[in-house]
């Protein structure tokens, strides 16, 4: 017994050192299983940040490229043009010719007998799929517009003479867009460009504004005028002046008026201002559809593409054939900007307002077509684009503070208003920084509205909301819409409309740049800003991105369908912009709320609660 319990003893001893073995073991598999788990929450935490980043990217490559391709907005269209896409130009399988030289000369013979309605049926049923109207018979359209006069002996009024004038022009713009084929983009660049005639068997003083230089250039010089402080009020010419004794009272002098007097300068100053802009507003949807075409074709190197002979018709009205003057703010761009300024400072009726604002979105997407790399990280704006900003904010400048804010506020693209805006707080913040989130946050971190002279308190600055074209889906039911709306609303029409004068040097004055005013600047810039980056549209796409992120749907780290072309991207400068963006707005925002917890938000500044992204 003695023996033997010494060797139970180790037993034992075994069989506690199995069990603490077989203890340490447990405990020790115990210890790593946690450690796993959080290994794969880890893990799981990192991939789903992974993706919210990839989101970032992807948001910002389908922002910038939807806002690229949208050319309903940028070109301003109601509908696209049938030869929107190269491929899908019906001018490859039906070619079309001009008019037969037969049809021409039937059209010259009732335009030359003045018997407009009959000469504008000739031209309604000449357009066919197969043919479209030479530039001389689009230019004698013009001619109509322009000159037609009342005809107590005719069964037609004016208006509706012009109005018929308009539905031809945009009959055959429409059937046949200024698309691929050499033939119509001739046809069309002859009928903008090339000299109009000189009607020397009547009075006109048409040499004197530039006819030679196409019916565009001679519209914009003869409007520049009428707005000036020398245009007079009635007719141009007398008529009684103008007749030869011999002539009066007498049927071969009413006939030999008719031919000599039937003509623009006869018009009154309200009348002559109306046919002019009845032109411009036909001619622009010629424009609008080449550059919604020209765009869809030449998606790479658009730069050198502007420079060649198959350039946007618009670049040939801008710049003619001179490759050295492509891109440039020249004459020819001043005087629109000019116009678009004083029918805004002046106050215009607002359809010719919006006519011009046309005019202009389509000259500035034209120099943003100039930037390089234009088909990338929209909106681009370079040294074309900022050279025209300056260009158009000298124009302002010498403008009272209520006509400059007008000016702005009217101002599109809003990428454009953005340039111009941030021009305007440099010369009256005398700030160096070039945009406006961190203009705005120095000017709130400073208390900045302190410095500035106290405002009237009856003003108050009006709430901006930017504009954006929606898709029109049932476009017929549209147009009806939109032409008995215009027919009921607007005083385009209306004989008693005002047409105030410019006179040169009356703008200028000494400019207050008080609360007011400054702070109206900075909540248009600031809002034209957001638009122009479209970031609450960006905001809402990545929310909805991050959400299916954190539902743990089943979602790749791909880039996602940008459904465009493939030829577009973003940098990597242009995603750190966004980021950029962001971190500012957080920025601004925490301050404003400051100010608004501490109950020290001056009322100047509530304004700005009519901007979402900022949570006020």
């Amino acid at each position: 017994m003695e023996i033997n319990s010494p060797h139970k003893k180790r037993a034992k001893l075994q069989n506690e050192d199995k069990k603490r073995s077989n203890e340490n073991e447990s405990s020790h598999s115990k210890r790593i299983k946690p450690d796993d788990a959080e290994i794969d929450e880890d893990s799981h935490r990192k991939k789903i940040l992974a993706m919210k980043k990839k989101n970032f990217i992807t948001t910002c490559k389908q922002v910038s490229s939807q806002a690229y391709f949208d050319h309903k907005a940028r070109f301003q269209l109601v509908y696209t043009p049938s030869c929107m896409n190269g491929t899908a130009c019906k001018h490859h399988l039906m070619p079309a010719k001009p008019i037969p030289g037969y049809a021409e000369e039937s059209f010259k013979i009732e335009v030359k007998t003045n018997m407009w309605c009959e000469a504008l049926e000739v031209c309604r049923l000449c357009i066919t799929p197969h043919q479209y109207l030479t530039a001389n018979v689009l230019k004698d359209v013009v001619e109509i517009i322009l000159n037609a006069h009342e005809d107590p002996d005719m069964n037609y009024s004016v208006p509706s003479l012009i109005e018929e004038c308009q539905q031809i022009l945009s009959q055959n713009f429409s059937s046949h867009p200024p698309c691929l084929s050499k033939g119509i983009r001739k046809c069309y660049i002859t009928f903008l460009t090339s000299p109009m005639e000189l009607k020397e068997n009547t009075f006109t003083n048409r040499t004197e504004f530039g006819c030679d230089k196409g019916l565009v250039k001679y519209c914009w010089n003869r409007l520049e005028y009428e707005v000036s402080s020398f245009s007079k009020d009635g007719p141009l010419l007398d008529r009684c002046e103008n007749t030869p004794s011999e002539m009066v009272k007498s049927v071969k002098g009413l006939h030999w008026q008719k031919e000599k007097f039937e003509i623009y300068e006869l018009l009154g100053r309200t009348e002559r201002i109306g046919r002019l802009m009845a032109v411009l507003e036909s001619v622009v949807e010629l424009l609008q559809f080449d550059l919604a075409i020209w765009h869809s074709r030449y998606t790479n190197n658009q730069g050198r593409h502007i420079m060649r002979s198959h350039k946007p018709l618009l670049a040939f009205i801008l710049w003619s054939d001179n490759v050295l003057y492509t891109g440039a703010c020249n004459n020819n761009c001043r005087q629109i900007l000019k116009l678009f300024v004083l029918f805004v400072h002046l106050g215009y009726p607002k359809c010719y307002v919006d006519l011009m604002l046309t005019w202009l979105k389509l000259i500035v997407q034209v120099f943003y077509i100039c930037e390089s790399n234009s088909n990338s990280d929209f909106p681009n704006t370079g040294k074309y684009c900022i050279t025209f900003a300056r260009e158009f904010y000298k124009i302002i400048a010498d403008l009272p503070n209520e006509s400059v804010t007008k000016v702005l506020e009217a101002i599109q693209p809003t990428f454009m208003t953005n340039l111009v805006g941030i021009l305007h707080l440099k010369s009256i913040l005398s700030t160096k920084e070039d945009e406006i989130l961190k203009i705005m946050i120095d000017f709130v971190k400073k208390s900045a509205w302190t410095d500035l002279p106290d405002s009237d308190p009856k003003t108050k600055i009006g709430v901006i909301n930017p504009v954006r074209a929606q898709p029109v889906r049932r476009k017929l039911s549209f147009l009806i819409k939109k032409i008995k709306k215009t027919v009921k609303s607007t005083p385009c029409n209306d004989d008693k409309m005002c047409f105030p004068k410019h006179e040169e040097g009356k703008g200028n004055c000494q400019h207050l740049n008080d609360q007011m005013h400054v702070v109206q600047t900075l909540y248009i810039t600031l809002q034209a800003f957001l638009d122009a980056y479209c970031v609450e549209d960006f905001q809402e796409k990545l929310e909805t991105l991050n959400d299916k992120v954190d539902q743990n749907e089943n979602l790749s780290l791909d880039d996602g369908d940008l459904s465009n072309d493939s030829s577009y991207n973003v940098s990597e400068g242009f995603i750190k912009k966004y980021r950029s963006i962001y971190q500012m707005l957080q920025e601004l925002a925490m301050l404003l709320h400051s100010l608004k917890s501490k109950n020290q938000m001056p009322d100047i500044l509530k304004v700005f609660s009519n901007v979402p992204l900022l949570g006020l």
